[in-house]
């Protein structure tokens, strides 16, 4: 006697579905199994990018004004800062520069630093 939940045609049968009762599994849809099938890995348009280390941009700027500025990538910014605080320099002559110096000093380190954070923020860096 033959029983009458199993097909008579064992090119017919399939498995039992899997897991709680009245649950249907859906195939994936074509393009992913197609992909999933496939030798080459699937890449979006991705870039690398080199995370900017925060703490090195802080030093360099603290060294040399404006040069955590260029490490960063932003050279023009990192220019102008060496310049304006070229300029600084000149103005001890005339005392304001023992404010100024400081000042524009303390600002590079600051944007420096939180340029780099921004920097590996913007790329989904954890810094």
């Amino acid at each position: 006697m033959t029983d009458p939940t199993q097909p008579s045609d064992p090119a017919d049968w399939q498995p039992p579905p899997q897991g709680p009762p009245g649950f249907q599994s859906t195939p994936a849809p074509p393009n992913l199994q197609s992909q999933a099938m496939s030798s080459q890995p699937v890449q979006a348009n991705a870039v690398m990018v080199q995370a900017k280390n925060p703490g090195v941009a802080a030093v360099l700027s603290a060294v040399w004004t404006g040069a955590g500025q260029i490490y960063n990538g932003q050279i023009g910014l990192g220019l102008a800062f060496m310049a304006i605080q070229f300029i600084n320099f000149l103005l001890i002559f005339l005392l304001i520069g023992f404010l100024t110096v400081p000042i524009m000093w303390i600002i590079g380190i600051v944007q420096a630093y939180s340029s780099a954070k921004s920097f590996n923020a913007r790329h989904g860096i954890i810094s």
